[in-house]
């Protein structure tokens, strides 16, 4: 049985932003990027899974929700998992002191009305602490900003749809029924989603790896691709070798 690499990117970025994750896979490593948008408000996922192929999962962010989600909607599925910068519960509350406040999602959400641009850039500038922005995102929002108004208004109604999933989503009690291996990547100075969140899904998924990389943020993917790439490619070889895979 044939086996893809699947991979969702974080709210906002857009399948483009994982180009150069996937340019720096092996060859033999097909893959497929989708951005968290058209996942979590599509059809897309359902058109792309295949019952004649096994997928490696690969989230970042939102996408590593959105992951966890596919993966107990579909388990048979799904041979592997890797989340990147992800987190179970984005949100704080309900016992999960780590997570953003409900009210500056709210915020972010109002702002989308007022001044899209200015709430994508301030998060921009987040996800990369403690670096400047990278020009790869610079660039791909240059590339992709809107040429309607209508393109500009269903893009604002996508990321609103992508906040009040974050907001509202728990995907903590899916960890300990997590059974297939999975491989934990984050940046130690990630300033969106803390350390402290990666740590904890490791300990809650029975079989898995984690690994941090020191002196990057958020943007991990974005900003360190090669390192990301490398470990996949680790994980998947390990993964093919301990005979997951037909």
């Amino acid at each position: 049985m044939q086996s893809t690499v699947l991979m969702i990117s974080g709210w906002s970025y857009g399948a483009g932003a994982l180009a150069p994750l996937a340019q720096r896979l092996p060859g033999h490593m097909d893959s497929i990027s989708l951005s968290a948008e058209e996942v979590l408000t599509s059809d897309r996922m359902d058109r792309f899974l295949r019952d004649d192929r096994q997928y490696m999962l690969v989230g970042w962010s939102m996408g590593g929700m959105l992951a966890l989600h596919w993966l107990a909607r579909q388990p048979n599925l799904f041979k592997a998992m890797v989340l990147v910068g992800s987190t179970a519960k984005f949100s704080s509350g309900d016992g999960h002191h780590d997570g953003v406040p409900k009210s500056r999602l709210r915020a972010m959400s109002l702002g989308l009305q007022r001044d899209p641009t200015d709430v994508l850039a301030r998060f921009d500038r987040l996800a990369a602490e403690p670096h400047p922005v990278h020009p790869s995102v610079t660039e791909w929002r240059q590339a992709n900003e809107p040429s309607t108004d209508l393109d500009a208004k269903q893009r604002d109604e996508s990321l609103a749809a992508g906040l009040r999933f974050l907001s509202s989503s728990d995907f903590r009690p899916l960890l300990a029924t997590v059974t297939v291996p999975t491989l934990i990547l984050h940046g130690e100075d990630d300033e969106v989603i803390p350390a402290r969140a990666a740590t904890e899904m490791a300990h809650r998924i029975k079989d898995s790896h984690l690994e941090f990389r020191a002196q990057i943020g958020h943007d991990l993917p974005v900003r360190d691709p090669t390192w990301v790439a490398e470990r996949i490619e680790q994980f998947w070889t390990s993964d093919e070798a301990d005979g997951n895979t037909d």
